[in-house]
């Protein structure tokens, strides 16, 4: 009977990580996919880039951290700097950009309605730790692929703020060990 229960245990270990490793496969060919595509890396980076305002104007009446206030406050300001330039490239290059978030940002502003505090806060780095990373991934990526000049610099010229930002909030991490850790 254990032995039978431990091959269960094992096999479902098993069939976990082979999913597990399929799901990071399928987020690393989105990504490269999307970063490939002029058209659909604007319309992804501007529906990120008004979640993350959106998720920092939550922060500012949410939290009651001050230094996670004051990173909101840097990461609001950036992202609607790069909100701005985007759609200046936009109407040059005759793409619209969607007016309403996707549906993967409206899920992220929802988590966090609602949620006071600490709570806010755990969830909001969290959020931010794991956002950053994926959009490090797909603007390095567009930065290096993309074949429209304009659209390319974009990419990389906002690489360098996404990664402080991503420091800035480590460091909240840091700061709030026991609090924002997952």
């Amino acid at each position: 009977m254990n032995l039978r229960r431990a091959t269960m245990l094992a096999g479902s270990l098993l069939l976990f990580g082979i999913g597990t490793a399929a799901m990071a496969g399928h987020d690393d060919a989105s990504v490269m996919q999307t970063a490939s595509n002029k058209t659909a890396f604007m319309k992804k980076a501007a529906s990120d880039g008004k979640a993350e305002v959106k998720i920092c104007q939550m922060a500012l009446d949410q939290s009651d951290d001050p230094q996670l206030k004051q990173v909101a406050w840097q990461l609001m300001d950036d992202h609607t700097q790069a909100n701005q330039q985007l759609q200046q490239i936009a109407q040059r290059e005759n793409v619209t950009l969607p007016d309403q978030l996707m549906p993967e940002d409206q899920q992220k502003v929802q988590k966090l309605q609602g949620k006071n505090g600490k709570a806010f806060d755990k969830e909001w780095i969290h959020g931010n730790l794991v956002d950053h990373r994926k959009d490090i991934k797909l603007f390095s990526m567009a930065g290096k692929k993309l074949d429209d000049q304009p659209v390319r610099q974009f990419a990389q010229s906002t690489l360098p703020k996404l990664k402080t930002h991503l420091q800035l909030v480590e460091q909240l991490t840091q700061k709030n060990r026991g609090t924002a850790g997952r």
